[in-house]
């Protein structure tokens, strides 16, 4: 799913888009930098997954613009990776309608 949104994001902007499988393994490698602050700003994850607790859009931040040469704006971008986990997967924001739910008095 991100990696069409970053294809996408290419395409509009005269850039190649990335090879397959090239976002998968930015990710995975930029998670693998646990004693990174700007990815792990709390610190090394203890027996979480590096997933659970990177800053996640500092990750963004580095994928977009390693792919796209452009920042992420959270906001913007952001609906645009909503939309597109709603399409692609809806239970991917379960996360985001658990926090939601509990603000609801």
């Amino acid at each position: 799913m991100l990696a069409d949104v970053l294809e996408k994001r290419c395409g509009n902007i005269g850039l190649v888009a990335p090879a397959p499988g090239a976002v998968a393994a930015k990710l995975a490698a930029t998670l693998t930098r646990t004693n990174d602050p700007f990815i792990f700003p709390g610190g090394p994850p203890a027996s979480e997954s590096p997933a659970d607790v990177a800053k996640g859009s500092n990750v963004l931040h580095e994928l977009f613009w390693d792919f796209t040469n452009t920042p992420y704006d959270k906001v913007a971008d952001g609906r645009v990776l909503a939309s597109a986990a709603l399409r692609h997967d809806p239970t991917l924001l379960d996360p985001v309608r658990n926090v939601v739910a509990r603000l609801r008095p």
